[in-house]
């Protein structure tokens, strides 16, 4: 057997990320590059990037869906976390990500790479929850349920994520 038959999924993997850029482009208007095994687009440009931690994930995403604000949603393979695509988060006050990071919630900084299935990680492919379909969430409406969520499931109030877990921490109350 060769090293080609034992690993077809690799040799064919340059292809289809280029593939996947011109599709991305032309499906949903995102600028995206393909190199090797990877392809992305920049964060700010056509979309924006918010890593939540599981299971935190699920209820947002089913929140979403129930509000008809459904957006696009990757799962990384052996990461605790799905990121949630939105519109670029334009005119947003940054004090919501500052509420978003006290409650473990990743943003992708501005002209950071956004990597997009099938980007190839250590864990395998990266793969769609939700895939794309029209234009994704505005970021405001991701973020707010983020928060509720929050709420909702653990009865965090906003602003006191991590004054909460430090208090946990350190065991006082």
């Amino acid at each position: 057997m060769t090293h080609a038959e034992e690993q077809p999924d690799m040799i064919e993997m340059p292809g289809e990320c280029a593939a996947a850029a011109v599709r991305y482009l032309e499906d949903e208007g995102w600028p995206a590059v393909a190199h090797g095994w990877a392809v992305w687009t920049l964060a700010g440009r056509a979309v924006d990037a918010l890593g939540v931690p599981l299971p935190l994930a699920e209820r947002v995403r089913a929140r979403l869906r129930a509000k008809c604000r459904p957006t696009p949603v990757i799962c990384v393979p052996g990461q605790e976390r799905w990121v949630f695509l939105t519109a670029p988060m334009d005119g947003v006050d940054h004090g919501v990500l500052t509420e978003l990071a006290a409650c473990g919630i990743d943003h992708a900084p501005p002209a950071s790479r956004i990597e997009l299935p099938p980007t190839r990680v250590p864990g395998g492919p990266l793969a769609w929850v939700e895939p794309p379909s029209g234009e994704p969430a505005p970021f405001i409406a991701v973020a707010g349920a983020i928060l509720i969520v929050s709420i909702e499931a653990v009865g965090v109030r906003p602003g006191a994520c991590a004054a909460d877990r430090n208090v946990e921490d350190h065991g006082e109350r």
